[in-house]
């Protein structure tokens, strides 16, 4: 069953793992799937492995103005988005909270938190009614992780 045919559907972080599966699962229910991400290769390459009419746009979630471009280019290149799996994310940032420096702190925020506001902000204002948002997150959000603090942002 088909049950996506002439919806359009954005992933973010769609490259690699959770991402990826979920294009792919998307495109194979009938859905034109456009991956957004950081790695053009990467992106370009999972977009035509997947078929169905599938596209890359180049986004950098944490810049707002990226996710403002990407979704513009949704609408210009598709006229309309359906449904968003917002998946992008990061771990980048390890060790006892002692030893996080600020910046570092900001950064893993900026890409587990404010990428999801920027997405959502965005992607809602142009979305029909009827349309579907997923914001994907890890078992470290509900129980967090020793070593993780940034990601978890109160696992210490």
């Amino acid at each position: 069953m088909r049950r996506l045919t002439d919806k359009v559907v954005l992933v973010t972080g769609g490259t690699s793992g959770i991402g990826a599966a979920v294009a792919q699962r998307l495109a194979d229910e009938g859905g034109t799937v456009v991956i957004a991400a950081r790695d053009t290769g990467r992106g370009k390459a999972m977009a035509a492995s997947i078929g169905n009419g599938a596209s890359f746009v180049h986004c950098d979630v944490t810049v707002e103005g990226d996710v403002a471009r990407l979704v513009d280019t949704v609408i210009e290149e598709h006229g309309r988005l359906d449904a968003a799996f917002n998946n992008a994310g990061s771990t980048a940032v390890h060790g006892p909270i002692t030893q996080i420096s600020t910046r570092a702190w900001r950064d893993e925020l900026e890409a587990n938190l404010s990428s999801v506001f920027y997405c959502l902000k965005h992607e809602v204002a142009v979305m029909p009614a009827g349309g579907a948002i997923v914001n994907n997150g890890s078992l470290a959000a509900v129980g967090g992780i020793a070593g993780l603090a940034a990601y978890t942002a109160y696992s210490v």
